[in-house]
């Protein structure tokens, strides 16, 4: 870390003269431990992250421009895996019609998608849904699967995660959802 004009004002002290840091991570290499001249810096509060990046961008330290944003600053970030796998579709059935048939169970967070799976002279069609909550994924799940919908028995289950072998619906997804829950819901009551 270097010094600032001449005060021993460290780079993370220059980030709390705004507010209080939570957590602050400066990634370094594993060999040399030489940072990587990036950081991440998360604060006890969304308004106070808005603050310092209204008020630090652009900086110019050590005649080097620093640019300040703000990471994940959509609604992905409070996306919990609640994914489920609708398969066995028949050729009439849209989007529109797994939104309006499976937002019966909770908030779907994502427009639900259709693919197609091409398998030697023979398509077959499956669904993906994306709810807000594990309980609703859950009750759609019970509600859903093994029952015809436009004609078919569908089967419904806990899409894979991308690239990887392993369902949504895990235990350590639920427990990471309800983290997300409470410290959502803190954060809004100190709002408050």
């Amino acid at each position: 870390m270097k010094k600032f004009y001449g005060n021993y004002l460290y780079k993370q002290d220059l980030l709390v003269i705004i507010y209080f840091i939570a957590t602050l991570i400066l990634p370094r290499d594993k060999v040399d431990f030489h940072h990587f001249g990036y950081c991440f810096v998360e604060y006890e509060s969304v308004v106070d992250c808005d603050y310092t990046v209204k008020i630090f961008n652009p900086l110019k330290l050590y005649n080097k421009f620093i640019t300040i944003s703000k990471l994940n600053n959509n609604t992905t970030m409070f996306e919990v895996g609640a994914t489920i796998f609708i398969g066995n579709l028949s050729k009439d059935v849209t989007e529109k019609l797994l939104y309006d048939s499976f937002s019966n169970f909770g908030v779907i967070t994502k427009t639900p998608k259709i693919l197609n799976s091409y398998m030697a002279k023979k398509i077959k069609r499956f669904g993906i849904v994306t709810y807000g909550s594990f309980e609703s994924s859950d009750a759609a799940i019970y509600a859903m699967n093994g029952q015809y919908f436009s004609g078919r028995v569908i089967y419904v289950s806990y899409a894979y995660s991308d690239n990887s072998n392993v369902k949504h619906g895990s235990i350590t997804e639920r427990l990471f959802s309800e983290n997300i829950k409470l410290s959502h819901d803190n954060l809004i009551r100190n709002y408050n």
